[in-house]
C-alpha cells in the first residue's frame, strides 16, 4: 500500500498543479495589465525541454510566448547586460509576442 501511495500521490500532485498553472494562466490572459517570464538556465540535457513543455502543455497557447537564447555575443556578455531583462522589456513593449 506505501509502494502505491509513493506513486499515486506526485502524479495527482502534478495535475494539480498544472490544474492551477491552467487557471491562473487564463486569469492572467485574460486581465492584459500583468506577465510571467520563466527563466530555465541549464546545460545540455538538464531537461529544460521537458520542463518546459510539461508546464506549457497546460496553459492555453494563445497566452503562450516561448523563445530560446543563444550563446550571447562579447558585448552581452559583460557583467553589466542582462539578456534576460532585455528580452522581458521586449517582450512587454510587444504585447507579449516575441
Amino acid at each position: 500500500m506505501g509502494r502505491m501511495n509513493r506513486k499515486t500521490r506526485p502524479k495527482a500532485e502534478l495535475q494539480h498543479n498544472l490544474d492551477r498553472i491552467t487557471e491562473l494562466q487564463r486569469k492572467l490572459y485574460a486581465d492584459r495589465r500583468h506577465c510571467l517570464l520563466i527563466v530555465l538556465q541549464g546545460i545540455d540535457g538538464a531537461g529544460k525541454d521537458g520542463t518546459c513543455w510539461h508546464v506549457v502543455g497546460a496553459m492555453d497557447p494563445q497566452g503562450v510566448s516561448v523563445a530560446g537564447f543563444k550563446q550571447p555575443t562579447a558585448r552581452r556578455a559583460r557583467p553589466r547586460f542582462s539578456m534576460a531583462g532585455t528580452s522581458a522589456r521586449a517582450w512587454t513593449r510587444s504585447g507579449g509576442r516575441l
